[in-house]
């Protein structure tokens, strides 16, 4: 075996260190892993299940700091690290700079306000849709889903980096919301661009469809600028594909087992040279593990547009040294910064900007 650098030394000190660390106060979101069925007699279910980071990072030590060497700034790096941290030891050692007084207090909120769905999908992997009715922004926002909706895409900002630099929708956007699940996302979108905008929002299950559809619908300015595709984005152009997958799930992938005639996929660059999608601002994508293939399809429309990018880092291990090295790959001049939206070991996001 290779002889590890400065950087994976250093690093697996801090992991020993951290380790001697007992955190005492609260760290742990049960009512998420609860839902999810990790929970566990104080979360060691959730504890156990992290450790397998450290041996990929012991084996791509050498990737895990060429990623680290292309995030912008000191907050990102050191965000680079606690996360990696926490993946690594879990809740009991690690608390992430996401554990605020305000996180806590949005997360009560959301689910305060919760109230029957009157969607016939009634159950999914994380309980029963719940309708949410609130203002945000001056709007007044109407959403069947779960209560993560409105809690992460409008509560807590998810795809929006406020420090160092601002990197968000903005008034008249032309904006890629890969991943559109129920619609939360979508919304929040919608309003943030305005009438001048567009908002092309992709899914690939088909209830996933109807429910942002039925979204759309109780959110009038949506009606205008929202455009729902059913596809999922990669880097196979397979639009006359039939997939009959019905699964309310956030956390549905397309099934790598399956043939690519079987996956109702588009690249981002074929919409784009077939006249469907315009021109692109800004660019989300949360895909469950399918963000790099992609990126590998939207390499003519980030080029062309240098659009600012919010990306998905958490689905897989590789995920926080690929796709920075990737989107650096693409497009060598952006600038690249991390955030993390929760207090667990999700929703952890890369921003790009030129």
């Amino acid at each position: 075996m290779a002889k590890l650098s400065s950087f994976a030394e250093e690093f697996l000190l801090e992991v020993f260190q951290a380790h001697n660390k007992i955190i005492t106060e609260r760290n742990y979101d049960d009512f998420v892993f609860r839902a999810l069925g990790e929970s566990g007699e104080s979360g060691e279910a959730f504890a156990r299940a992290q450790y397998p980071q450290l041996l990929a990072f012991i084996k791509d030590s050498a990737q895990y700091e060429a990623a680290y060497s292309v995030l912008e700034d000191g907050r990102s790096k050191a965000l680079f690290k606690q996360v990696l941290l926490f993946r690594i030891l879990g809740h009991k050692h690690v608390k992430l700079p996401s554990n605020t007084p305000f996180y806590w207090e949005m997360r009560e909120r959301a689910q305060n306000i919760a109230q029957t769905s009157s969607l016939p999908y009634t159950f999914g992997n994380l309980g029963s849709l719940q309708h949410f009715e609130f203002a945000w922004q001056g709007h007044e926002v109407k959403l069947d889903c779960f209560w993560g909706g409105p809690f992460y895409m409008f509560f807590i900002g998810q795809y929006h980096l406020k420090d160092p630099v601002r990197i968000c929708v903005e008034s008249g956007d032309h904006v890629i919301d890969a991943g559109a699940c129920f619609g939360d996302s979508a919304i929040a979108f919608s309003y943030m661009t305005g009438e001048a905008g567009r908002v092309y929002s992709f899914d690939f299950v088909k209830d996933h469809v109807d429910i942002t559809n039925y979204n759309i619908a109780q959110n009038a300015l949506a009606q205008k600028n929202v455009t729902v595709l059913p596809y999922g984005l990669g880097d196979v152009d397979n639009k006359d594909a039939q997939l009959e997958q019905h699964d309310i799930n956030p956390a549905q992938r397309i099934d790598l087992n399956l043939s690519d005639d079987e996956i109702p996929t588009r690249t981002l660059d074929s919409l784009y040279r077939d006249g469907v999608v315009e021109r692109v601002d800004f660019i989300k994508m949360d895909i469950e593990s399918f963000e790099p293939n992609a990126l590998r399809g939207a390499v003519e429309v980030i080029r062309k547009f240098k659009p600012k990018l919010a990306i998905s880092v958490y689905h897989t291990y590789d995920h926080m040294h690929e796709i920075p090295l990737l989107i650096k790959e693409i497009l060598p001049e952006y600038k690249l910064y991390l955030d993390h939206h929760t207090i667990f070991h999700r929703e952890t996001v890369l921003y790009a900007q030129v």
